[in-house]
Parts: C-alpha cells; structure tokens; sequence
C-alpha cells in the first residue's frame, strides 16, 4: 500500500492528523526522538506504536515502520499477552510515519472520528526478511515497548480476502518470558494511561480539539516540565548566573567535536544537526543583529528572522543558533542559503536556536546547559508558533538510536552536548560532541581545470586542507553545479589566480594545465570517504563557506577514531598556530603523515642495520607536539630498535590502532634503557630495566586524558590515550607494552569487548591454539555473538568479542568464566580453566580473567617488551590456517603486512560494538541465572 489511500480519506483543512506529503527538519525532530525515547532495542529502530481509537467502536491500532511507512492493523480487542488468545487483526491503509507521534481527537463528520491515545510505543525487530513474511502471510517479530515486549506473530487468516482487498489477519503472543496463562487482557486494563502524555481515553475525549502532536515539538517537549520554567523568564534564579552591566558585542561560539559515533549514557544530550549558517542574535533594546561566527554581519539578508527576534519580549539578549533555509518539501537547502546571503533570492528562512548566552543583565555561560535550554524554550514560547523562530530540542539518552533515526531520514547528524556543561567561548572540546550521517566538511579552493565539451565556467575545482602551515591537495569536485553557479563563480575565480601552486610543494596527484588561484575561497563538500592516501572520493560540491576563513580549514576525521579526538577544553581553537595541527586519527591521513615525517626527520642512508642509530642527531625533536630525548637510543638490542624507530611504528599504525585504543584507562610496561632478549615477568614494584606501571601521577609527561578510577585503597589516576599524540608520548617514556581496559571513558564500569586469552603450555604444539581459538569462536556464535581473533606478540592468541556496553564487570566475568568452562568441557584433556600452573601441564589456559574489573589485555598493534620487537596483531580468521604463529610479525615487517592488506581484518567490529549485546537467552543457555 501508499499513503494515497490513507490522504483520499481525509481533510487536513479539518483534521489533525499529519497529511505525510512533507517532511520539514522540525516535523522529522519528534519522530527520531519517538523511537529514542523508547530505549532503542532494536538494532534496526524500527518505530513500533498502538494508538487506542475511540471511534465508532473502541478499537487498538497496530503500526510497524517498515518502507518509510507505518504498517497498520486494526485490533478491536486488543492485544492480550496469553499465546492462547488469538486476536483478529484487520490491515488498514498504510499510515505516515508522523502518525506515530498523534494523539488527539479527529472532529466528527472525518473519517475514524473520535479520540486517538499513543497507548505504547517503541521499537520492533522482524525475524528474518519482513517483506517475504508479509508476502508468505506470517510475520514473526519482537516488540521492544514500554507495555508491549518479547515475541509476536500476525498470521493472515486467507489469500482470498488480501486479493478482495480485506486483509484478515490473527496477532498472536508468543510464549516467553513477557506471556501470561490466563487473562492475557490485563494488560490493557492495568495500563490504560498514554505513555506520551500520561492522559486517558476519556480525558483526551473531554479535551476535544487538543493533540500532543505538533509539527515542531516532540511529546517530550510538551510534557515534561523541566529547571528554571517555574520561575519564567527570570535569569537571577539560574545556578551560575553572573550579573553583567554590559551586553557583549560577539563571543566566538562553542564548537563541537567531529566523532565516529554518538556518545551513551543520559549524561548527554543530543540535537539534530542541521545544514546550514551558524549565526548569533544579539537583542539589545528593539534593534537586532545576526552575526556569522567570523562576526559578519548578516541582518540585513536575513531581514525576515530579525523582524520575528524583535518580537521576543526582552530588552537584553545573546542568542545561539543554525539559519537554514526550507524547501517546499520540507528539506533543507545549503545553495538556497547561499542565495539568500547573495540577494538573489528570498527563500523560506527559518532560525533553529539552541542556546540562551545572555539575557537581561545577566551571563549565562556558566549555567548548565539544560538549564539554559529550558529557560531559551520558556522565552520562544511567548511569540508562539507563528514565527521562523524554532527551538531546537533535544534528547538525553539513547544516543545510537537517535543517530540511526536522523541518518534514516536524510538528517546530516547530531549534536551532543554534556549535561551539566556551561558555554566555552571559542572552544571545540569534549562537552560537545558532533556525529556525521556522511562525509561532509569545507575544503580551501586552489585551483581549477578548464571546462570539457559543452561545460560552462570551469571543470572541476581543486580542493585543499591545511596540515602544519602547508596546503595540502585532498582531490576536486566537480558536480553539484548549475549552469548559473559555473559562470558566477568562474568570474570569482579568475578574479585569485596565480602563478604557482598554492598546495605544498610536488602535491603529484594535481591535473595538468590547472589554474593556481590564491587559498581564500572555501568550498562545502560532501564526498563518499576518505582513500588510504587522503584524497576524497565521490565528491559533490554543496556550495561556498562565506563564514569561514580559509585558514581555518582543516581535515576533519573522526571516522577510525570511536570517540572524542583530542579535546580541549581550555583553550580556544582559534590561531594560526593550532589551524596547522592535524586531529589525529583522520581517516585517511595518517598514513600521509608517516610519510611525511619519514621524508621530514629521517636521514639519508635508510633504515636498520647498525648504522641507522648511529646516523641519528642526539637532540631534541618534536612529534605530534611531544619533545623526543634521546630518539637515538636503543629500546630493542637483539633488533636494533631504537626509540625513533617506536616513534615512527606508531605513526605508521596509528589509524588501525586508534579505533580500538581510544578512551580506555591503560597500564604500562616501562623499560626506559630498553630490553636486551627476553623480558622478565612484570611486577608493579620490581626494580630492573622493566616495570609495570598502572597509576601515573601529574607529572607523566604528554597529551593524555586522565580519569579518577575507585580502587580497593581508594582512588587514583589512570591515563586514557586520545590520540596519536598520546602514543608518541608513551614511546617517550619508555613505554613497551600498552595493555588496555575493556571498557572506555567516560562509562568505565560498562565494558564493551569480552577478551580470551589463550595462553599454552610450552608442550603444547600450535595447531591445538588455533583449534582453541576456532572452538571459543563456535561456542560465541552459536550464542550469537560474533569474535575476532589476533596474536599477542608473546605465546599465544586472543579471542575478542565486542558488545554494547550495557553489563556491568560482574556480569561479564560469570559470562566469560562459563564459555571457558565450556571450552574446558568439550576438551578436558586440552583445554583448562584453571589459573593453577600444575593444572596448566600440557594444556591451553583459557584465560578469562582479562574481563575482570581493573585486568587488562595487551592492545592491538602494541609492541611487546620482548625479544625481535614483537607485535600484537589483529588477524582474519583464515589466516590461522596459514604459517601465522603468536610471534610472527614484529615492528619491522608490520609495515609490509599492511601494504599488502586489503581492507581491515577486524572489519566490522566497531559496528558490532553498537549493536551486539549479551542477552537474557544466552546467560540461561549458559546456566547464568
């Protein structure tokens, strides 16, 4: 079915319901908060809802999301929770997917008149392929809602009444934990209540006209009350509120930090990212300003919003937002903006504001985020709806499912913001986050090439980014222009050219017979993803940055990186100095960067053999902003390793070690004059040329993150690596062996892999290892859980699987402990469970502890304080059955496997990471109570 059936039966001029014909930003905000607010269990975040209908009989409606609809099903008894009750359920026309945040009343005289409660909502979760069950008749598939949970079938009664147009079908529960013997109908009396507004279908009834559905709030929005609105506009109440005899003329806004995936936890939240201008507004006794982020001032183009800012009823005020401008389907138009600012055109100018900095004498910087936001709310609310002013919502929690649901519906990400954060002026730190749906960043314009064929203007534009002061070429775009935008910005650009390149010195990948132009235009582009040797794929042009200054271009990556990438707090990212440094973990430029610090700091003459350290200066050099001392000195004899050499491997690997390193409290292994043959066993208190080292006081040198761990004696101070700065700085110190937790900053106490270890005997010969690793892998995936396999650089193999971070250490070791006591049960005689070295003659130890609170396992590509520079390596599974052995790849060849690699081997275990949990099945399949 389309929605054409569902609009011939109603007049939206009367009715409430949503009509579905468009999808404007602040019309698709309630729905990715709809499914957010129900707990995303699903993997897929498909919208699930029954709304309770009092129309001319009281009936339930089923909705599944599936296709960019809601699925429907008419229920009149209502779903019981009893497998025996079978409750007919009659196919409707397919409804929008806005309908599944509605609720109230259809006037009479329009088709289903009467009261509409949103009696659940959630997610749901198809077993198997949805459209070939709907085809076949029975669709399998779980609920993930606040009523309704577990398993459910629909069962369509007859194909003769799906050919006649009558869909007959039977929803039916299945026996689990969340089924009932006896009156399956308890629920419908036991919870009667909306799970959006907390009404009944009488009072909804009573209330005949209201709706908790509107086009720009979600149900959240409307009902929650939240700090600071019972005492109105007052801003001297708010916890942070500093008076101020003077409205500032601008503050640099906060920015947000590009990372691979949203943050978790209900200490965030989180915001729709939208396509177009940052702008501030500052109200000052009935005149308005609206000025860019670089301080342009923009009131005039953006006349329309100033007019409705004049509305608002305060004498004083710094307002922070996004302008965008709306489309007729309800999208939105970077090129329309650009238009705008040019006088070309007038188009539909909205104002998504989402911060409150000053108001009525008083700075708000200081206040906490979700205060400020609820005061702003409060001030938007008394001009009403009908303005281009929008309050930009927010949700805390459910981080995940908030950016699947943006992404499903074309939205260019999220914003996440700390609860509890004040305002940093000029800031791109930690407390806001920004997580990309695609590719999409400004690029320096330094070129063009001639224009082929019929082409107007100009062929492709040659794009650019800063790294250290110098420009370098990142590839060109060339769709994404009209025939107008070609001939006006060709004029733009013979008015720059040049005679030299403006990129760093032989770019190589350049066209021939390009024009230079001076770096001073910036370009928005959006692009597939980033290659190997940082150039950008599939690229299409968005339209000109006016408000930002080419020097400000940098490459923005976060895609390897997991989490937040080097971020500052303190200070503002606003000099020239910082524009040259490159955030580490940029996908795609890392290895760049070896290279050129290879060609940079390496002398001529090679690498290796017994000269090369020789050939080294014994002074100071500085890399990723950590001072070397000493880069010459020897940290492995028997391969003559040097520390400039660690240096140098960890520049090479960052980009594949970052991912899984990022955020996670490490202990060391220091040998600080190096190791000569095999390293002894560690001990924290052990003297000689090694030492295991967990706690690290203010004064360990580097960029690291710190973070207070509660310990059996009390608290102390572990270090988180954020970035390749933070391994430059370890090999500085010595550092060897990086062993990491398996659970990240900030939710350190939720870990997110399991390891197994698997540690043999001397006697026992290789292939037995890897037939236990196979073994730990099959009893993972007939749970359901996906692993990943990879050398420890010393004797053995580990196991890892990746999780959602949802269970606590606890839970986690109980789990671990079984599956190796299960390995032990398939093979007594060759697998042990058992720490006890008498016990472990002749056997493989499976090693479970490692996912034990304050363990720790070595990281991927950590090298080993052992003889041939050793290196933990993630492997393929088919790679076991080759000549692979624990120690068979170290610092020196490492490089060679990763040219030769195609793709990562550990491909998708980030992924998994988000979606793959421990469930309630697998602990009782395991015995786990």
């Amino acid at each position: 079915m389309s929605l054409e059936t569902y609009r011939k039966k109603r007049h939206f001029a009367k009715t409430p319901e949503p009509s579905g014909d468009d999808r404007p930003v602040d019309k698709i905000a309630p729905l990715v908060m709809e499914t957010a607010l129900s707990g995303g269990s699903s993997p897929e975040g498909r919208l699930y809802v029954i709304q309770k209908h009092a129309a001319r009989r009281l009936h339930y409606d089923l909705r599944l999301e599936l296709d960019g609809v809601l699925l429907s099903w008419a229920v009149p008894k209502g779903p019981s929770l009893n497998p025996d009750d079978k409750r007919l359920a009659a196919r409707v026309e397919d409804h929008p997917l806005e309908y599944g945040s509605f609720e109230g009343t259809i006037p009479k005289g329009e088709y289903g008149a009467g009261a509409v409660e949103l009696w659940d909502r959630g997610t749901w979760e198809p077993q198997g392929d949805a459209h070939r069950a709907l085809a076949e008749g029975e669709l399998k598939f779980a609920l993930h809602g606040a009523k309704l949970k577990g398993g459910w079938v629909l069962v369509r009664m007859n194909t003769r009444s799906a050919q006649e147009g009558r869909e007959e079908w039977l929803l039916i529960k299945h026996w689990d934990e969340y089924s009932v013997e006896g009156d399956g109908e308890v629920i419908l009396a036991g919870q009667g209540r909306s799970v959006a507004s907390g009404r009944s279908i009488e009072e909804i009834t009573s209330e005949a006209g209201s709706s908790v559905w509107h086009g720009d709030q979600s149900p959240q929005a409307q009902t929650e009350v939240r700090p600071g609105e019972e005492f109105g506009l007052d801003p001297s109440r708010l916890k942070g509120a500093r008076k101020s005899h003077e409205l500032p003329r601008f503050l640099q806004p906060e920015l947000a930090t590009l990372v691979a995936e949203a943050p978790e936890g209900d200490e965030w939240l989180h915001e729709i990212k939208f396509d177009g201008y940052r702008a501030l507004a500052r109200l000052e006794k009935g005149t308005v300003q609206l000025l860019s982020r670089n301080q342009k001032d923009w009131t005039n183009p953006y006349q329309a919003l100033a007019e409705d800012l004049k509305k608002l009823p305060v004498e004083g005020a710094l307002l922070d937002g996004e302008v965008v401008v709306q489309m007729p389907d309800g999208t939105t138009s970077f090129q329309e903006l650009q238009n705008v600012l040019g006088g070309s055109r007038r188009g539909n100018l909205l104002y998504h504001i989402f911060d409150l900095l000053f108001l009525e004498g008083y700075d708000l910087t200081r206040v906490p985020i979700e205060e400020r936001k609820a005061l702003l709310r409060r001030l938007l609310s008394r001009v009403g709806q009908d303005t281009r002013l929008r309050y930009t919502d927010d949700l805390r929690g459910n981080g995940a499912v908030f950016y699947e649901r943006a992404c499903s519906f074309g939205l260019e990400g999220m914003v996440s913001k700390k609860r509890g954060s004040p305002y940093r002026p000029g800031v791109r730190g930690s407390e806001w986050l920004k997580t990309k749906c695609f590719h999409r960043q400004e690029f320096v314009i330094g070129g063009y090439t001639d224009p082929a064929g019929t082409r107007l203007g100009f062929g492709a534009l040659l794009l650019g980014a800063y790294e250290h002061d110098r420009l370098r070429y990142v590839g060109k775009v060339g769709t994404g222009f009209s025939d107008g935008l070609l001939k006006e910005l060709a004029k733009r650009l013979r008015a720059l050219e040049i005679a030299a390149p403006p990129f760093e010195e032989d770019p190589g990948r350049t066209p021939r017979g390009a024009h230079w132009v001076r770096p001073e235009l910036v370009a928005e582009v959006a692009f597939a993803e980033w290659t190997r040797e940082g150039i950008i794929r599939h690229p299409s042009f968005k339209g000109l940055r006016e408000d930002k200054t080419a020097g400000e271009v940098t490459p923005e990556g976060a895609k390897l990186t997991g989490k937040v990438q080097a971020a500052n707090t303190s200070q503002p990212n606003l000099d020239r100095e910082r524009r040259g440094k490159k955030q580490p973990g940029s996908e795609g430029s890392v290895t760049k960067e070896s290279a050129a610090l290879a060609k940079r700091q390496r002398p001529r003459g090679g690498r290796g053999g017994p000269a090369a350290g020789a050939d080294r200066p014994t002074v100071e050099e500085t890399v990723q902003g950590v001072k070397l001392t000493h880069p010459d000195r020897v940290f492995w004899s028997t391969a003559n390793v040097t520390k400039r050499d660690l240096v140098d491997y960890y520049v090479l690997v960052a980009d594949r070690m970052l991912p899984y390193v990022l955020h996670r409290p490490v202990s060391m292994v220091r040998c600080p004059q190096g190791v000569a043959g095999v390293a002894p066993e560690f001990h924290q208190k052990q003297a000689g040329p090694c030492f295991f080292h967990k706690h690290a006081g203010p004064d360990f040198p580097g960029p690291f993150e710190r973070i207070e761990v509660l310990e059996s004696q009390g608290t102390d101070t572990y270090l988180t690596i954020s970035s390749l700065g933070s391994l430059v700085a370890l090999a500085q110190m010595g550092v060897l062996e990086i062993h990491i937790w398996g659970s990240r900053s900030p939710d350190i106490e939720h870990p997110d892999m399991i390891v197994f270890d698997l540690d043999p005997d001397p006697s026992v010969d290789w292939k037995r290892v890897v037939e236990g690793a196979r073994l730990v892998r099959a009893l993972l995936r007939g749970l359901g859980l996906e692993s990943f396999v990879k050398t420890t650089g010393g004797k053995g193999l580990h196991v890892v699987a990746p999780i959602r971070p949802h269970e606590e250490w606890e839970a986690i070791r109980r789990f671990s402990k079984a599956i190796a006591e299960a390995v032990v049960e398939c093979a007594p005689s060759r697998y042990t469970a058992t720490m006890s070295k008498t016990k472990r003659q002749g056997k493989t130890f499976i090693d479970y502890v490692r996912n034990t609170r304050t363990a720790t396992s070595i990281a991927p590509y950590s090298t080993r304080a052992r003889e041939r520079a050793t290196v933990s390596v993630p492997l393929r599974w088919g790679e076991l059955s080759g000549h692979v052995r624990p120690d068979s790849y170290t610092m020196k060849n490492v490089a060679t496997r990763l040219r030769h690699l195609k793709g990562d081997p550990w491909e998708g275990y980030l992924d998994l990471q988000r979606s793959q949990a421990i469930t309630g099945a697998m602990k009782a399949e395991l015995g786990l109570g």
